[in-house]
């Protein structure tokens, strides 16, 4: 995240991070993952989304032009 000089690398990140969200909730609906497991997974994507922002602030970019998806 700290090597990422454009906007557009930070939003390609965010809908690839968007689409392991996806996955995550998927397999969670299927069994395959439990609750705890979604939790953790949860914790991780929030701090991502928390270092986009902060990036975001030292490129000079907007502080989000894509919608974030939330687990749990």
């Amino acid at each position: 995240m700290r090597q990422i000089n454009s906007l557009e690398e930070l939003d390609a990140m965010q809908r690839e991070a968007d689409e392991f969200l996806r996955d995550t909730l998927q397999c969670y609906d299927d069994g395959a993952i439990e609750q705890a497991d979604l939790a953790a997974y949860s914790l991780v994507l929030d701090q991502f989304h928390n270092a986009v922002v902060d990036r975001r602030a030292v490129i000079g970019g907007p502080a989000t032009n894509l919608p974030r998806m939330r687990a749990g």
